[in-house]
């Protein structure tokens, strides 16, 4: 029995609602801490099968719907084929397309800004201190 098979009939005798804890199932399935890592697996794998949904950190079995019986299709009387009239060929004239060159463009360079100068500030005078009075 493989570890999604036991998982699935674990969340099956838990009947939660909203499904097992990843806890609450390695508990139903009384594995030691060195099996952990299978049930984790086959978790992991199930949800990405669809075998189970997730839901937060719970885990849930997807019930399978049952399979619906389909109806016998009637087969149809084939239809007799008409003759098909035949096409008269009809011949093309070979037009030879004339080439001509592209002119060379141009390559046109950005010019540069011209670099600003700098302006010197005016440097302001200093204060004097003076003896309070």
């Amino acid at each position: 029995m493989s570890y999604k098979e036991k998982c699935s009939s674990a969340i099956a005798t838990l009947k939660e609602r909203s499904g097992s804890s990843l806890q609450a199932i390695k508990k139903a399935l009384g594995v030691n801490q060195a099996q952990w890592r299978f049930v984790n697996a086959a978790l992991k794998s199930g949800v990405a099968d669809g075998t189970f949904t997730k839901n937060g950190g719970k885990y849930k079995v997807v019930k399978k719907a049952a399979p619906k019986k389909k109806k016998a299709k009637k087969k149809k009387a084939p239809k007799k084929k008409k003759p098909k009239k035949k096409a008269k060929k009809k011949t093309k004239k070979k037009v030879k397309k004339k080439t001509t060159k592209k002119k060379a463009k141009k390559k046109t360079t950005k010019k540069k800004a011209p670099k600003k100068k700098a302006t010197k500030k005016k440097a302001k005078g200093k204060k004097k201190k003076g003896k309070k009075k």
